[in-house]
C-alpha cells in the first residue's frame, strides 16, 4: 500500500457519511446520492486494510479514529443531529474532501515524484462518476452545497488522474524525476 495516504481515506469516509446523512435528511431521491453509500462502504474497507497493513500508525491512533467514525456515524443518523447541523457539516464536506481527502494524496504524489499504487481505473471511474454527479445535481437536486462539493471533487480527482497518467508515461508530476 505504498504511496497511499490513510488520512485521505479517513477524511473521504467521513465526508461520505455526512453526505449520506444530509441527503437522507433532505429527502433527496436515492438515485441522486446512492453511489455515495457504496463509496462509503468501499472506503470503510480501504481504511480497515490500510490500518491493518500500515505498521507506522500507532495502534491507539487507529482505535481512536475507528471510535470517532463509529460515534460520529451514530450521531449523524440519530434524532439528535438536526437538519441545521447536517447542513453546516455538508457545507464543510467540500473542504474536508479537498483539504483532508485529495490534497494530501496530491501532495504525497508530488513529493514522491509518482502516484505510487493509485489505480488508474479507479481514479478514472471517480472522475467519470464526478461528471455524472455534477450533471445529476444540476438536473435533479439543484442544491448549491452539493454542487460545490461535486465540482471540487471533479477538479481534484482530475488532478490525481493526471498524476497517474504522468507516472504511467514515465513522467513525474510537476516535472520531478521518478522515485526509484
Amino acid at each position: 500500500m505504498d504511496g497511499l495516504s490513510p488520512s485521505s481515506f479517513v477524511s473521504e469516509l467521513s465526508a461520505y457519511i455526512i453526505t449520506v446523512a444530509y441527503n437522507m435528511k433532505c429527502g433527496y431521491e436515492i438515485s441522486t446520492w446512492g453511489e455515495t453509500c457504496t463509496s462509503a462502504v468501499q472506503h470503510g474497507i480501504l481504511v480497515a486494510l490500510l490500518f491493518h497493513f500500515n505498521k507506522e500508525t500507532p495502534k491507539q491512533a487507529k482505535l481512536v479514529t475507528v471510535a470517532l467514525l463509529l460515534f460520529g456515524t451514530a450521531f449523524l443518523f440519530s434524532p439528535l443531529c438536526t437538519e441545521a447541523i447536517l447542513k453546516t457539516l455538508q457545507s464543510l464536506v467540500a473542504i474536508i474532501l479537498a483539504v483532508g481527502g485529495r490534497m494530501p494524496q496530491i501532495w504525497l504524489n508530488t513529493k514522491r515524484g509518482n502516484s505510487g499504487e493509485l489505480s488508474f481505473i479507479s481514479t478514472l471511474l471517480s472522475v467519470l462518476g464526478n461528471i455524472a454527479r455534477v450533471f445529476t445535481t444540476w438536473v435533479l437536486v439543484k442544491d448549491p452545497i452539493i454542487m460545490a462539493t461535486a465540482i471540487s471533487q471533479l477538479s481534484l480527482n482530475s488532478i490525481l488522474l493526471f498524476q497517474i497518467m504522468q507516472t504511467m508515461r514515465g513522467n513525474a508530476p510537476c516535472g520531478q524525476q521518478m522515485a526509484a
